[in-house]
């Protein structure tokens, strides 16, 4: 038997969504158990937001006399698009050069893909402020004011952590994570660009018993990372395939 949930039914959030049903009686002689075969789920949590407290930073052009805000947008960003915030800020302010034809600035981010890390170089008395924004952790710095150039501490995580997602169902028991019982169906590490949609569809499915006889109420479906933060989708719509058969 196939389950087909679309959030798009609802007017409830896409990535924590309850369908409830008027009758859906099963075999009470029968056990059941549940797996998802087909998913459509949008690559559009953000990792810079207002809610992470993370979405500004300041830097000055006189060496700490003066303090200039930058304010980020909640959106998906990499390390380049960070960079080019903080230099249009800066070319609205004033605080540039240009030097044969090209913009230039006095601070400047960028990846080494070779460490892993972030590079920010610093010249003519400018200083990045790292100190009054958690924005430092997706860059890999601690709470500091740059002053000369350096590299981050720490690796970049410019994904604010979500390394894996994990789809629960409230109908399926069975999974762990860690050492809690949970209602994990399935879980992936995103292999698509942001702003993409993800087709999901497990070579071969894993089943996981159900948690209810005789009849199904409802089934709530939720969206979080491995460290069971909600993955907040943004209104993008998502879609679960499942099937519900019998254990033999």
């Amino acid at each position: 038997m196939l389950i087909n949930l679309e959030s798009s039914s609802t007017s409830q959030t896409t990535h924590n969504f309850v369908v409830n049903f008027n009758s859906f009686e099963l075999d009470p002689e029968s056990n059941y158990e549940i797996g998802l075969i087909q998913a459509s789920i949008w690559y559009s949590w953000y990792n810079i937001s207002s809610s992470f407290s993370n979405n500004q930073l300041r830097y000055s052009p006189d060496n700490g006399a003066n303090f200039y805000n930058v304010v980020f947008d909640d959106g998906i960003y990499s390390v380049s698009a960070i960079n080019q915030k903080l230099q249009s800020v800066m070319k609205a302010n004033g605080h540039y050069s240009v030097v044969s034809g090209i913009d230039t600035f006095n601070i400047s981010i960028t990846p080494n893909y070779t460490s892993g890390k972030v590079n920010v170089e610093v010249s003519n008395n400018y200083q990045l402020d790292f100190t009054t924004s958690t924005l430092r952790d997706l860059l890999g710095f601690t709470s500091i004011v740059v002053s000369s150039t350096q590299e981050g501490t720490y690796l970049a995580d410019i994904t604010r952590g979500v390394n894996q997602i994990q789809v629960h169902s409230s109908l399926a028991e069975g999974s762990y994570s860690n050492s809690e019982a949970s209602d994990i169906l399935y879980a992936f590490v995103p292999n698509s660009s942001p702003s993409t949609l993800i087709n999901i569809q497990p070579t071969f499915p894993v089943y996981l018993p159900i948690n209810t006889r005789n009849n199904i109420q409802n089934i709530r479906m939720r969206i979080t990372d491995q460290q069971q933060r909600t993955v907040d989708l943004n209104g993008e719509q998502v879609s679960y395939l499942m099937e519900l058969r019998k254990i033999k």
